[in-house]
């Protein structure tokens, strides 16, 4: 009998288990479906979706942290109006055949067109084919790929180097004539907003293949804004752990911000990205806010703003840390972990590597992508100042097709490696 009855109190205790994770699920999905919505306007400036944005996520912070902003501010270029582009008099679909980038002024007009032989697309004759008079008035077709490897420098090794240099400030921006650009590659054009605290003098299309080499004209009709001063705030929350006197605590990361409005009527919802890294994080506080899972070292939970322009939020964080960066035992970064591929894209410090992927294994991640250690999310500022890192995205089709449109939505968001990353997360930081 006493064999019976252990093995119904495993049962049981195994039940509330899976009761638990279900309700974080249900909870996890809940959080996305509300910071995706129409009403939240694509967490930026448009329709207060920002603000919107960090009140609700103060609501569901656990009453045991305590919080506060950090703030901080930057100009912010945004297409809330028209965004259309024809060539030769056919429309151009945006966010499949073009996008705009984000530090195109306001243009509206039809020009010709003037196709960059591809060996002008190099540092000895490409500004004296394009820096002449002939080139007033036209709109110049260069391609993309060939630009990248012949004038782009890689500045994430360099820390200073990667906040105050600009690839396209240094290429494009030193254009004295043209009346905008075409920038053609293979594949989707995809839609940014790290460099729209600028605009250069002229508009910047990306276009993919389709666009063709023999566009006589291009039409396009670009309402755009120069916000002047963006009103940011980080959200800081801090979950003190069960041992007062140790100084050592873990930082999880994620940022609220998305693409807000691209051209009237183009909401960029963002549920994967990054509605789902919010959500886990307020899931993963719920978690370690009860009294049976609370580690003896503290928790930073940090929200930030401005990482879609360029890391701001977590560049403004380490420069102004509210808990000294040496103290801090590692930094957990969680973008786009609502997808559907029982695969992780991850970023980590080298010495931790091996430990990691077998904690992978264990909690069901078969297949792993290494991605290179570059300044595309918030863990990059927390590394180059010697914080260890993780950064953590769940793959799938999402990423490929959706990434940064407005079909980052709900109904191409997917909660089923919710379990498993959640587990992964926990035991990561049980084994640090």
């Amino acid at each position: 009998m006493k064999f019976k009855f252990l093995s119904v109190l495993a049962l049981l205790v195994a039940m509330q288990a899976v009761t638990l994770v279900a309700q974080d699920r249900d909870r996890f999905e809940s959080i996305v479906r509300t910071l995706s919505s129409e009403e939240f306007c694509g967490r930026s400036l448009a329709g207060d979706g920002i603000v919107k944005t960090r009140e609700y996520i103060i609501s569901n912070l656990s009453p045991q942290a305590a919080w506060q902003y950090q703030e901080f501010s930057f100009p912010m270029n945004v297409y809330d109006g028209k965004l259309e582009a024809y060539k030769d008099g056919k429309k151009m679909e945006l966010f499949k055949d073009y996008i705009v980038k984000e530090f195109s002024p306001a243009a509206k007009g039809t020009y010709p067109v003037y196709y960059l032989p591809n060996d002008c697309v190099t540092k000895d004759k490409f500004y004296n084919a394009l820096n002449r008079e002939e080139m007033a008035g036209k709109f110049v077709v260069i391609d993309f790929d060939l630009l990248r490897e012949n004038f782009f420098i890689d500045t994430a090794p360099d820390y200073n180097l990667c906040i105050s240099y600009d690839n396209y400030q240094q290429t494009l921006g030193k254009l004295s004539y043209v009346a905008g650009v075409v920038l053609t590659q293979k594949g989707r054009p995809v839609s940014y907003k790290a460099r729209a605290h600028y605009t250069l003098p002229f508009p910047v299309l990306v276009a993919d293949e389709s666009f063709g080499n023999d566009v006589k004209e291009i039409t396009v009709d670009i309402e755009a804004t120069m916000h002047p001063r963006y009103n940011a705030k980080n959200i800081v929350a801090w979950l003190p752990g069960k041992n007062k006197e140790c100084s050592k605590y873990t930082i999880f990361v994620a940022h609220m911000d998305h693409l807000g409005i691209f051209g009237k009527g183009n909401v960029m919802f963002g549920a994967n990205d990054n509605a789902s890294g919010v959500a886990a994080l307020l899931t993963l506080m719920d978690y370690y806010s009860k009294e049976a899972n609370r580690p003896e070292e503290s928790l930073l939970f940090l929200f930030t703003d401005g990482e879609e322009s360029n890391l701001l939020g977590s560049h403004f964080y380490v420069k102004s840390p509210l808990k000294p960066l040496e103290d801090c035992r590692y930094v957990i970064d969680l973008d786009m972990v609502g997808d559907n591929a029982q695969s992780l894209s991850y970023v980590i410090t080298p010495s931790d590597e091996e430990a990691f992927k077998k904690l992978c294994l264990k909690n069901g991640f078969n297949t792993l992508n290494k991605i290179d250690f570059t300044d595309y999310c918030d863990f990059y500022p927390f590394g180059m100042k010697g914080v260890p890192y993780i950064y953590l995205s769940v793959d799938g089709v999402n990423k490929d097709k959706y990434y940064h449109s407005p079909s980052d939505n709900l109904s191409t968001f997917s909660s089923s490696q919710y379990e498993r990353l959640f587990k992964l997360v926990i035991d990561f930081v049980a084994n640090k």
